[in-house]
């Protein structure tokens, strides 16, 4: 059994996430990200950099739920 070594986090560019996920895809794993589909960001399958939901955020309250432009083009959805 293999185990991973714990490590301090590492802070990955945009740049980089485009290629950890052609790098992944290419060893045939099923990469799962965040994508916006029917007015919402959901997760599932993404082939590249470009299905992340770059510049869109969502606003949850009790029993409301809506997605929102950002002003930026953020690819972390949660800093809105």
């Amino acid at each position: 059994m293999h185990t991973v070594a714990e490590r301090a986090p590492v802070f990955v560019g945009r740049s980089e996430i485009g290629r950890l996920i052609e790098v992944l895809a290419g060893l045939g794993y099923e990469v799962i990200g965040p994508v916006v589909r029917d007015g919402a960001i959901i997760y599932d399958q993404i082939d590249g950099l470009k299905d992340l939901p770059a510049g869109w955020t969502d606003e949850q309250e009790a029993g409301q739920y809506r997605l929102k432009r950002r002003d930026d083009d953020a690819l972390d959805p949660t800093t809105g």
